[in-house]
């Protein structure tokens, strides 16, 4: 089992000063910050230290310099150079708010001055006023107006709104050490919660283990074999698709499917063997059109969306453990990679989160690609159009830019962040651990067994198989791209080409219409109406799902059909039938003809495309249902 403390890389110290005790921040204490613009000019800003993390201290400040962000981080080795300690700062806080209250009182006295200059503090018309002016006088009068309109009083309302800003800002000041001391508790309560949720997590409080397939265990030596990929009902299915479609009533007519033996051999192959479960991918009202339409899991609302189940098979025997767990997409991390094993680690983003670590090897890849991308742009002619230079940049693209990876060492100010990040890995890891070893303890799951602790790394290894399946495809494989599979199907495309996703576009359109239509007829206040997604007017049957392009253009396919005519604002429909017709983009469509059944499991069966694939999946299984004989 992984431990945290052993993940943190060894750096040596001997290159970090210790600062003097004297110099060493302390959370609360205001500072003066000295930093540069990026023109090289030296400026200072008030700051207070609201965290001192292994090597950075974070300060945050009102400073109203036009260059600071109000918040920085500050290397340990820096801070002494870089921070100097301010003993009176609520005597500059309060000077500050006098002078933009200063600034607040003299401006509105401008404006006064400005308005009975110009005779604008009379509540009447000016009229009697007015008459005193003759030729030139009342010329220049005007012109004096005319600037007071356009330049003289906005520029002073202006200046009077940044001052009062400035002046809030100062004012909220003395809230920031607060804040600061709130988060020592709140971090001190954050270590009490996960301890109870430890203990939860062994003694079973948030779990229900059930038996829904009996027979005979595995063998008490066999390990288990954990799974790291989240599985999904819906999508499971699609493997073993049945055309015309899928509904499942309950969640044990599920089950039934699942102990299938083609279904459990595919899902479950290992004797013993523990597979995380949720019924979609996404909560039910965001699958509208989607995959819902094909695979209906009826039992499933937005509740039991969001539930986990962990299904265990045990020999013949299979168990559903349901639990209100969130192990995430991955139902333990890629601690056991060659990842941490590498001389150099990156972190990429650290600065709004980490997303992912990197080895050094993609980080230098990233490097020499944008080196090749900034030759190959430079051998461009000049009469390169944008276009040209587009695809280009796009051949040498990458997924993150080179200055988003952050070396994981105490260099950095992120060091903290990114070790966090790390321990949360080994954190997640260890609570499916405790997960395990409740149910070896507590439960006949997995029995019989020998009397493993799986705390102590040689019976993890012994007990347990990481089954790193997210990420199994083999690097060297091609990803499959759905885009050139649907250029390559629609270059065949000619009047009178079976075509699907119309359907999808014409029900935008008119909800898109509707909306509009209540939008203006309320006035815009059509709040208790909720916005249509798609909508399907009555007596139009539309282009249909699968359908004919009755003509062909560089624009797209035009689909034409008959639709009974709207006679008034109230929708009321007449025996009048008229014409309809949409245009629609290829890149929004997908030829049927050029289908050829089984092209749909291309894309779902590579892990690395499985959670786009619901976007396509409409258009693949209603072309592969045409072909079955069904929608004709």
């Amino acid at each position: 089992m992984t431990s945290p403390k052993d993940l943190v890389p060894v750096v040596a110290e001997a290159s970090e000063r210790r600062p003097d005790e004297r110099e060493y921040p302390q959370v609360g204490l205001w500072y003066w910050v000295s930093e540069e613009n990026y023109e090289g000019a030296k400026f200072k800003w008030l700051g207070c230290v609201v965290y001192v993390g292994s090597n950075y201290a974070r300060l945050r400040g009102p400073s109203d310099h036009p260059n600071s962000y109000n918040s920085e981080r500050v290397h340990l080795n820096e801070f002494a150079d870089r921070c100097r300690l301010e003993s009176e700062a609520s005597a500059v806080i309060t000077r500050k708010i006098s002078e933009q209250r200063k600034i607040i009182s003299d401006t509105v006295l401008l404006i006064g001055s400005m308005m009975s200059r110009l005779q604008l503090d009379d509540a009447s018309e000016g009229t009697k006023e007015l008459a005193t002016y003759r030729g030139d006088t009342m010329e220049r009068y005007g012109l004096e107006l005319a600037h007071a309109k356009a330049e003289g009083l906005p520029a002073l309302k202006s200046q009077i709104e940044k001052a009062s800003e400035a002046m809030k800002t100062w004012m909220q000041a003395e809230a920031i050490p607060m804040a600061a001391s709130m988060q020592v508790h709140a971090d001190a309560l954050a270590k009490v919660e996960k301890r109870i949720g430890g203990v939860e997590l062994y003694a079973g409080l948030v779990e229900v283990c059930v038996k829904i397939r009996d027979g005979a265990p595995a063998a008490p030596d066999v390990p288990i074999c954990l799974w790291q990929r989240r599985h999904y009902m819906d999508e499971e299915c699609l493997a073993n698709y049945h055309t015309g479609g899928m509904s499942f009533e309950n969640l044990e007519d599920f089950e039934r499917w699942l102990t299938e033996g083609e279904n459990l051999e595919r899902i479950l192959p290992e004797p013993r063997s523990a597979v995380a479960f949720r019924v979609r991918r996404e909560r039910k009202e965001d699958y509208e059109g989607g995959l819902d339409v094909f695979i209906k899991m009826m039992f499933a609302g937005r509740d039991e969306n969001m539930q986990t189940y962990l299904y265990l098979r045990n020999g013949e025997q299979v168990w559903r453990l349901s639990t209100n767990l969130d192990f995430g997409e991955k139902l333990f991390p890629d601690l056991d990679h060659q990842l941490l094993k590498g001389d150099r680690v990156y972190a990429i983003r650290p600065w709004s989160n980490v997303e992912r670590l990197a080895t050094e090897g993609e980080y230098l890849d990233t490097v020499q690609k944008e080196k090749d991308l900034e030759i190959a742009l430079a051998a461009l002619p000049e009469a390169a159009t944008a276009h040209e230079r587009w695809r280009l940049e796009s051949s040498y693209r990458t997924r993150y830019r080179s200055n988003e990876y952050i070396l994981w060492d105490r260099s950095s100010v992120y060091f903290d962040d990114i070790t966090n990040y790390v321990q949360q890995l080994a954190t997640d890891h260890n609570r499916l651990v405790l997960v395990l070893q409740g149910l070896l303890d507590r439960s006949a799951a997995f029995s019989p067994h020998p009397p493993y602790k799986l705390w102590v790394p040689a019976d993890f290894e012994r007990a347990v198989r990481l089954i790193f399946d997210d990420s199994r495809a083999l690097p060297a494989a091609e990803l499959p791209d759905f885009e050139a599979y649907r250029e390559k199907c629609n270059a065949s495309l000619h009047p009178g080409s079976l075509v699907v996703g119309q359907e999808e576009a014409w029900l935008l359109r008119e909800a898109a219409r509707y909306n509009l239509k209540i939008d203006r007829e309320f006035r815009g206040d059509a709040r208790e109406y909720a916005k249509r997604q798609r909508y399907r007017p009555d007596g139009n049957p539309g282009p249909g799902v699968v359908a004919r392009a009755t003509s062909v253009s560089a624009r797209g396919c035009t689909f034409v059909w008959k639709r009974r005519k709207v006679t008034n604002r109230y929708g009321d429909l007449g025996d009048k039938v008229i014409g309809d017709k949409i245009t629609v983009p290829p890149s929004q469509l997908l030829c049927v003809d050029a289908y050829r059944p089984g092209d749909y499991k291309r894309f779902y069966a590579d892990p690395r495309t499985r959670a786009e694939y619901l976007q396509w999946a409409p258009l693949l299984l209603r072309a592969e249902e045409w072909h079955a004989g069904l929608h004709r």
